[in-house]
């Protein structure tokens, strides 16, 4: 029977129904999108916010983590011990998603970007600011959902 991973994955969505960081990797090419995938299941839900201390992410500060991919499905598959079949060989992968750690073991997915595509230091600060706005906002409206609790003093 396969182990249970501890940690479980929700995407971020917008007021719009917008979720960036699936649409992110909905439009990956096969081979990318099959390593983010097993990535997510065989390396994030089993680590969580601790694969920052490796070099599979990195801790933004405020809540914010960086998952990096280096490597295709494969390669992951054969790390966790497991066969995988062969993948065709399409270049380098330099995938980026960033998530934030919630609740009882959540991992939520902010927002992704393919570094291979666009690897300037400009792009990047660009994507991570936009994964902060993403991870501010959601905290606002969790915060404004979440019911408000009142202190009532009873007299003796």
């Amino acid at each position: 029977m396969p182990e249970t991973p501890p940690y479980e994955i929700e995407f971020y969505e917008d007021d719009a129904g917008n979720e960036p960081a699936l649409a992110f990797m909905r439009s990956l090419s096969g081979v990318k999108r099959r390593a983010i995938g097993v990535a997510v299941n065989e390396v994030l839900q089993h680590l969580g916010p601790n694969v920052a201390e490796g070099n599979f992410g990195r801790n933004l500060g405020g809540g914010l983590y960086e998952f990096r991919l280096d490597q295709d499905a494969e390669q992951i598959l054969r790390r966790s011990g497991k066969e995988p079949r062969r993948e065709p060989h399409e270049g380098k992968i330099l995938l980026r998603v960033f998530f934030h750690p919630h609740g009882n073991k959540l991992l939520l997915l902010l927002s992704g970007y393919d570094k291979g595509e666009r690897p300037s230091k400009a792009h990047q600060q660009e994507q991570i600011e936009e994964a902060r706005k993403l991870l501010k906002h959601w905290k606002e409206r969790t915060k404004a959902r979440a019911p408000s609790v009142r202190s009532v003093r009873r007299k003796p």
